[in-house]
Order: structure tokens, then sequence, then C-alpha cells
């Protein structure tokens, strides 16, 4: 079995059953005994020193295989220490630099887009905002700036979309790809099979003649 995390702020802190420590510390139960809420992650992050809000975090719970947004389960966590070989505070401070560098690899920055749909129940350009503070958005996310300066563009307008599906979600990547991030917007084709998203935010960025930077 894998010990839990022996942080400076003690491991029971996180998980609010009174289960033991490394430091053999307790804290009385709470409604969720096996579950480490915001609470417990902003106490994680504050230890770690990175941003609760951050795309580390956002990371984390990818490795972790984090199913709710803003919670880790035990199960979640002790299985996915045991994957990255973590088993102490100083081990995941080490491992937080590769984190950080996730997205300058394309296939693992498309697999957390995609894993981030499903992750993320309230706010698709929330969700958005966040990738952008990663260093290596620009190029891992191309055309997402201007995406979320269309959409935020558009709130409370008149036919203005108000949730973005799954397919709108994973078009982006492709779109990314295929057409230049410019006020031209050279190769975007009207007639190919894209969302009617895109076809408003080519239109937008054209009529504005302008890059989303």
């Amino acid at each position: 079995s894998v010990a839990l995390l022996p942080l400076t702020l003690p491991a029971s802190l996180l998980f609010p059953r009174p289960t033991p420590s490394i430091d053999g510390d307790r804290l009385p139960a709470d409604d969720d005994p096996d579950v480490m809420d915001i609470g417990g992650i902003e106490r994680l992050c504050e230890d770690l020193g990175v941003a609760v809000d951050g795309p580390t975090v956002l990371v984390l719970a990818w490795k972790l295989g984090a199913k709710r947004m803003g919670f880790f389960d035990k199960h979640e966590w002790m299985t996915g220490m045991a994957q990255l070989k973590t088993d102490s505070r100083e081990k995941l401070v080490a491992l937080l630099p590769s984190l950080d560098e996730a997205f300058n690899t394309a296939e693992t920055a498309r697999e957390i887009y995609r894993w981030a749909f499903g992750f993320c129940k309230e706010s698709a350009t929330g969700m958005w905002r966040l990738l952008l503070q990663s260093s290596s958005s620009a190029t891992a996310f191309r055309h997402l700036a201007g995406l979320v300066d269309f959409l935020e563009s558009r709130r409370g307008a008149a036919g203005a979309p108000r949730v973005v599906s799954r397919d709108q979600w994973s078009s982006l990547l492709d779109f990314a790809a295929a057409v230049p991030d410019d006020g031209v917007m050279d190769g975007y084709d009207e007639a190919g099979a894209w969302p009617v998203l895109f076809d408003e935010y080519v239109e937008w960025r054209r009529e504005r003649g302008s890059t989303s930077t």
C-alpha cells in the first residue's frame, strides 16, 4: 500500500476522516470522509506553492484521473500518487515542473484538452481561460484567446451561443491546426463541416482584421 502524502500540513487535514497520517495526526470526521474538497486542495496548493486555479493543478487532476472539479477522492489520490511514484512532499514538488510542461507535447495537450470538457461542468470559457494560463498555450491552443474574446463579446446578444457542445470543444483542436491565427483566416473553408460557432468566429475575426493575441 502507498502511504498518504506527508505534507508540511498533515495529510489528515486534506481528507477529513480521522485517518492516521504519516505524522499520526487525526481530525474529526466530516460529511464526506473520503474526499479532498476545495478547502483541502487549497491547503495542498498553498503548501506546494502553486495557484489553486492554475494549469498545474489541472494537469495534476488529469494525472489523478479526477472525475469532479474541485475534488479528489482518496482512491484517485492514492492510485494516482502510486502511478506517479510519488510518496512524499519532496517528490511531488520535484514533479511540478513536468506538470507545468505537459502542454509542450502536442499529444499530451490534446489528451488533457479532451479530458477537460467532461471535467468542467460549469463554464467552457472559464476552462479555456485556465488553459490560457499555461506558458505553452499559445502553441498548444491556437485561436483559444480569440474564441474566448468572441464569446465574451457576444454574451447576452440575440442568438448568442449559451453553451459549448462537445463537438465544438473537440473541433477547436483541428480548427487551430488548419487555420492560421491572423485577421485573414486564410485556409478556412466555409463549406467545410465546421460547427456554426466557427463560421461566426471567423466572420467576427475577419471583420476585426486583427490577431487574437
